[in-house]
């Protein structure tokens, strides 16, 4: 099963997590490395393929999000469009509390079902390593934001690159593969983006804990 995907037109740039089973460790692997028998042969915005001796198929992360995308050009039924694998149920969308421009208080529920939903929340998005500051420098620039989807009710848009995550760089595997894991410990996440050459920050705050009496 994969875990997270990242794609990239340069080979040496887009790796995925895949993990054997539901409760087996993921490994972070590029084109042509192996897991079990398997190897990678190649990686899409959705998929992975894998090759063994005698078979080849596609690891999905974001189950039905290919068909999803090619029918988003047509009329879809009020039932059909919520079943769309990036659409925020709004029991998620209306506990991203707006505390100030690109800052929201996800309540307890929301960070729970969102970790819940797992890589669905981020069906359909493609990511594109690029250069940032310093010769060696990486971030990640988003594209196909989708109306309804998580990062749309944040106010990220398509094009939007992503510097960094309290700090950290990531443009690297392994800050991709943690930042999620992290972010969940923390009291808050703020993220740093560059739009049109200019930077913002987003800033996700924990729930705020009751006042002592």
């Amino acid at each position: 099963m994969a875990r997270l995907i990242t794609h990239s037109e340069d080979k040496d740039f887009a790796f995925a997590s895949l993990a054997r089973g539901f409760t087996e460790p993921a490994q972070v692997l590029r084109i042509g490395e192996s897991i079990g028998s398997f190897r990678v042969t190649a990686i899409e915005w959705d998929r992975v393929w894998v090759q063994s001796s005698n078979e080849r198929c596609a690891v999905g992360m974001h189950f039905g999000a290919r068909d999803a995308q090619e029918q988003t050009d047509k009329q879809l039924s009020a039932e059909e469009y919520a079943r769309l694998p990036w659409v925020l149920p709004q029991a998620i969308a209306s506990g991203l509390d707006k505390r100030a421009e690109m800052e929201f208080e996800p309540s307890e529920a929301a960070i729970a079902a969102l970790y819940a939903r797992g890589a669905d929340v981020f069906a359909g998005l493609r990511i594109k390593i690029v250069k940032s500051e310093g010769p060696e420098a990486r971030a990640l620039q988003l594209f196909d934001v989708r109306l309804d989807s998580f990062l749309e009710r944040l106010g990220i848009e398509s094009g939007d690159i992503l510097v960094s995550i309290d700090d950290k760089p990531v443009g690297s595997t392994e800050a991709v593969v943690q930042a999620p894991d992290e972010a969940r410990a923390a009291e808050a996440l703020v993220a740093l983006f560059v739009r049109d050459g200019e930077p913002f920050r987003l800033r996700l705050r924990a729930p705020a804990l009751p006042e002592l009496p």
